[in-house]
């Protein structure tokens, strides 16, 4: 369980410029790689934003619990 720094799609974020995919497919690629699966969430979809207000609010969804099955 962690931050990761990373999001595995845009969905996971709202505002400012949308991410590379190369960096999205490599989480995804390393979550795959390692056979681990999202236990998911509830309640409120972003777990970090970047405390500005309005047009320059930046909310992600950067923790995550991974665990093996």
């Amino acid at each position: 369980m962690g931050d990761f720094n990373d999001i595995l799609s845009n969905e996971e974020k709202e505002g400012g410029n949308t991410c590379s995919e190369g960096s999205m497919a490599m989480f995804r690629d390393f979550i795959r790689q390692y056979g681990l699966l999202d236990l998911g969430f509830s309640g409120h979809p972003f777990t970090w934003w970047n405390r500005r207000s309005d047009v320059d609010t930046i909310k992600m969804r950067l923790d995550r619990v991974l665990y093996v099955p």
